[in-house]
C-alpha cells in the first residue's frame, strides 16, 4: 500500500525490497514464474496496521522487510500465507 499512513511508515522501502527479493527490473511488474505481481495501489482502508501488503484477499499488517520476505518465500514454498 502507499496510502499516507504507509507511506509514512516507509512502504517506498518495503517495495523496493520487495522488488529486489522477485528480481524485478523495476518497483513493479510480475516474477519471473508469474507466481508474484508487484503492484503500487493507493489506500487499503488498514491505515493502523500501516505498512500493508496484499497478497491475494488477504491483507498482512506491521510489515518490515524481514517479515514480507519471510512471507514471499513460505508462498513461494507453497506454504499458505
Amino acid at each position: 500500500c502507499h496510502g499516507t499512513a504507509c507511506h509514512v511508515q516507509k512502504s517506498e522501502n518495503l517495495n523496493a525490497h520487495l522488488a529486489r527479493v522477485l528480481q524485478l527490473a523495476e518497483d513493479e511488474g510480475t516474477s519471473s514464474d508469474l507466481m508474484f505481481t508487484l503492484k503500487k495501489v493507493r489506500c487499503l482502508g488498514c491505515c493502523s496496521m500501516a505498512p500493508v501488503i496484499k497478497i491475494d484477499d488477504t491483507v498482512f499488517g506491521t510489515m518490515t522487510q524481514a517479515k514480507a520476505e519471510k512471507l514471499i518465500r513460505s508462498v513461494e514454498k507453497g506454504m499458505p500465507p
